[in-house]
């Protein structure tokens, strides 16, 4: 979510989640993070977990070439997509990575409904096709997901 913070604007979560949660009977909000140890994340996790947030942190590993990744975080997010049941609403927040095409077809097979909401110009374009129709742009509700 930090580099759609640099094009949009800082983000209002709890606005964020009461805009995907609208009409929910019971929600359950996951938030899939690095874990840097810094003061500033600390303090982020806190206000998350305050307006409702389950946080999970996954450690940073270095690749060939300095690059730097988490490690299990995609693999958790799509465990626990694919782990719900028909009925249930599953909204995919943020990611616009085209490996999560594959569980986006996994939700459709199993009758759960499903939104992918996602920056445009980090939107793969497989997963583009499989969220079809359920697909929410965050630049559609920026204006009301913005830190004035």
């Amino acid at each position: 979510m930090r580099f759609i913070e640099k094009e949009i604007g800082k983000i209002d979560y709890q606005a964020l989640k009461q805009i995907l949660t609208q009409g929910a009977e019971t929600v359950e909000c996951n938030f899939y993070l690095a874990e840097t140890g810094k003061a500033a994340q600390k303090q982020f996790i806190a206000k998350l977990r305050e307006i409702g947030f389950n946080i999970f942190l996954f450690p940073i590993v270095s690749q060939i070439g300095g690059i730097q990744k988490t490690k299990g975080d995609d693999v958790q997010i799509a465990i626990d997509a694919v782990s719900a049941l028909p009925g249930d609403r599953v909204i995919l927040c943020g990611g616009g990575d085209g490996d999560f095409a594959p569980v986006v077809n996994r939700l459709k097979e199993m009758g759960v409904d499903f939104t992918v909401v996602a920056y445009e110009n980090n939107l793969a374009r497989n997963l583009k096709n499989a969220a079809g129709e359920n697909l929410i742009y965050l630049s559609s509700i920026a204006d009301r997901i913005r830190l004035v």
